[in-house]
């Protein structure tokens, strides 16, 4: 549900060749979507981060956490995989995971992989209608 739900706002979170997978909100009604949302569910995003200086993408090998799992800092969550090495991505923020990207997809640096909420959460009552 929540993949449903940040790929209809966001487009495709993963890097996509199909320019169809845009999202058709701007950068800025993101933000208010994001803040919005943020005032409903307290969350964190996870965001790929930049582990060198000429990355501009990485795979997801495999997550190593399940979905709305429980985190308590300072633990692997996913291992990462360049174009030089694979690297076990830590989350530092405690909380329940939903993940948003998929294993063996190309993620772009800063691309949202998954969130931390604080408590668990349903999200369906967030779904635009355009995808029920």
């Amino acid at each position: 549900m929540i993949k449903k739900i940040f790929g209809f706002l966001f487009g495709s979170l993963e890097e996509e060749e199909d320019s169809n997978q845009k999202s058709k909100y701007t950068s800025e009604e993101k933000e208010f979507i994001l803040k919005d949302l943020k005032t409903k569910i307290e969350f964190e995003p996870i965001l790929m981060p930049k582990m060198a200086d000429n990355m501009e993408y990485a795979t997801i090998s495999k997550w190593l956490v399940k979905e709305g799992e429980s985190l308590n800092g300072n633990q692997a969550i996913a291992e990462v995989e360049t174009d030089k090495a694979t690297m076990e991505l830590e989350s530092y923020t405690s909380g329940f995971i939903y993940l948003l990207a998929e294993s063996k997809k190309k993620i772009p640096v800063d691309g949202l992989m998954a969130i931390v909420a604080k408590e668990q959460v349903d999200f369906t009552p967030f779904v635009p209608g355009e995808i029920l």
